[in-house]
């Protein structure tokens, strides 16, 4: 009787150890996002005082070892919009213009020379927005209703992102 009751007890003793272990790692990973956030904010709110949007890139860490996070960018441009203050037009340019002109991409920009490559968004199907800006700024990620790729439809709504209010159409 006495051997079990050391063994179950050991066994406790271990459960116990990893449960002390686990809780530690949650606390460190809520206090590295709480000071990332911080940070964030902190360099978001610089960057506007400073004029200096235009400057300000983001992204993804896409493909992540869970695998690709297929509304990743649009989630992103949402949070900033809804909890970070910046409006969704402005959030938009972070993730497109922004980048294309940092990396020097032929991507990312409406202009002659570059390639007819167009995201169509809506806001998502009974959003509160009234419009797209508006749904993101609430933090309703947008519904994609169609992709062009070098000029031609290549799919209509998606199916990753929530089903978009109205899809355009081809006249």
């Amino acid at each position: 009787m006495k051997a079990g009751k050391n063994a179950r007890d050991a066994f406790d003793s271990r459960d116990d150890a990893r449960k002390a272990e686990t809780d530690a790692i949650k606390a460190r990973n809520v206090a590295r996002q709480q000071t990332a956030d911080l940070h964030f904010d902190q360099a978001l709110e610089a960057a506007r005082e400073a004029g200096r949007l235009a400057d300000v890139l983001i992204g993804t860490d896409a493909p992540a070892g869970s695998g690709v996070q297929p509304n990743g960018m649009l989630r992103m441009i949402t949070l900033l919009s809804s909890l970070g203050g910046l409006p969704a037009e402005q959030a938009f340019c972070l993730a497109t213009g922004n980048v294309a002109r940092r990396r020097s991409l032929d991507a990312g920009l409406i202009a002659v020379g570059y390639p007819a490559d167009f995201v169509f968004l809506d806001k998502p199907q009974h959003s509160s927005g009234k419009g797209l800006l508006e749904a993101v700024s609430l933090g309703d990620i947008p519904g994609i209703g169609m992709v062009v790729i070098d000029g031609l439809v290549r799919t209509g709504r998606s199916r990753s992102t929530p089903p978009s209010h109205s899809a355009p159409a081809v006249v």
